[in-house]
């Protein structure tokens, strides 16, 4: 099946009541990992590649990887770049094939993340590329207890920012952070459903990784669309390579297990997410 957008994955999700994953990869092993679970449960699917990783990723290598199996797939499967913080970097991705990419302007001034936004959607629109953006704060290895709810999305905002921007997606915060999650999460479901009916776009729930099946599903009946996950994929990977260090093996066979353990990460959440079967 040709590479799609975002786009038609999360109107469909949004219009039927599920999510989709958006998992992240860095290599070929967690690639195949993640494919290989969504074809085997028939479900769209939305790969990714994290941007702060750059520096020691190489965007064309994975593109150029990540397009060639996409057109093997029979699901129809959206390449994105996660959380750019740079107009070039998402200019990169473009011309590399993704067909989608997340600018994070959240920590701007909120004029100047619509600003930047709105400058990125115009290009990426021209050239059939899906946009997703971000406002408020979702922070990285912090304390759930503690969050500021003052940081968190604004009704009045999503609404000014969807509409000057013309965003695909739009990334909310409600109580998740990134990363491995210190103390125990709340989630401000009534926020999200106050934004849920303001705005029409698909809303995205970033942090999913540690969240509880509760907390996912009850998200996702609230109006999230799209759930991203990668800390789960990483430990997964550390884990595997901290269980086998001590064994006289091949790195093939190492490789083999990472991709196996990725793919039981993307298959568990998909079946929370309720999107087997939906692919088309």
């Amino acid at each position: 099946m040709p590479l799609t957008t975002i786009v038609p994955i999360l109107k469909k999700a949004q219009n039927e009541g599920y999510g989709v994953g958006a998992f992240n990869f860095i290599n070929m092993e967690t690639l195949e990992g993640i494919i290989t679970a969504a074809e085997s449960l028939n479900s769209p699917l939305i790969v990714g590649v994290p941007e702060r990783l750059l520096s020691i990723l190489d965007l064309n290598i994975l593109s150029d990887m990540a397009l060639s199996r996409i057109e093997r797939s029979s699901i129809p499967i959206a390449l994105h770049l996660d959380h750019s913080k740079t107009f070039t970097n998402t200019m990169k991705a473009i011309r590399f094939g993704f067909s989608s990419v997340m600018f994070d302007g959240s920590a701007l001034p909120f004029e100047e993340n619509i600003a930047q936004t709105r400058n990125i959607v115009e290009v990426a629109h021209a050239v059939g590329v899906s946009v997703e953006g971000e406002i408020g704060y979702v922070g990285r290895d912090i304390d759930a207890e503690t969050l500021n709810p003052d940081l968190f999305t604004k009704v009045e905002q999503a609404v000014e920012f969807v509409k000057k921007t013309g965003v695909d997606a739009l990334a909310i915060s409600y109580g998740s952070v990134h990363g491995v999650y210190k103390g125990t999460p709340h989630l401000d479901f009534k926020r999200l459903n106050d934004i849920r009916h303001a705005v029409d776009v698909p809303l995205v729930l970033h942090g999913g990784s540690g969240l509880s099946d509760n907390d996912f599903t009850h998200s996702i009946e609230l109006g999230i669309s799209k759930i991203n996950i990668f800390t789960d994929i990483s430990e997964a990977g550390v884990t595997v390579c901290r269980n086998m260090s001590g064994n006289r093996l091949e790195l093939a066979l190492l490789m083999n297990e990472i991709r196996k353990k990725t793919a039981g990460v993307v298959e568990e959440k998909i079946k929370v997410f309720g999107s087997a079967g939906k692919a088309w």
